[in-house]
């Protein structure tokens, strides 16, 4: 059973993930 606070955690864990994907993919692209 999926409670509101773990779909919270999931939706946060994944904004962060992403938001963590495109910081990665910036800094890949100045850095080389």
């Amino acid at each position: 059973m999926i409670t509101l606070e773990t779909k919270t955690f999931f939706a946060i864990c994944y904004s962060q993930a992403i938001l963590g994907g495109i910081a990665g993919y910036m800094l890949g692209g100045i850095f080389g």
